[in-house]
């Protein structure tokens, strides 16, 4: 899997998750994990939570929308949130 690649199939996507790429991409669960950690350190994909990415932001077509981005990453402690979000911070984004 090369990043053009993964730019091209989910470049209009705000996030995507390692199970996607496996299934879009059909190569072995250690493959894709390597490929994204790869591309993670060359700053071309961020990971917002275990798990789950997004494209960096010279490379990202899609907005990240603060609903949508609770709604998928469920497990913040809510206590946190309201005052995260008013801050304009994500705990979790890397």
């Amino acid at each position: 899997m090369k990043f053009e690649q993964l730019l091209e199939k989910l470049g209009d996507q705000p996030m995507f998750d390692f199970a996607m790429v496996c299934t879009l991409f059909g190569e072995k669960k250690e493959t894709v994990r390597t490929a994204l950690s790869r591309l993670k350190r060359a700053g071309k994909i961020l990971e917002l939570k275990r798990g789950l990415y997004t494209f960096a932001e010279p490379y990202r077509r899609a907005t990240l929308n603060a609903a949508y981005l609770m709604q998928r990453i469920s497990r913040i402690c809510s206590m946190r949130l309201p005052i995260s979000l008013s801050d304009g911070r994500f705990p979790g984004i890397v």
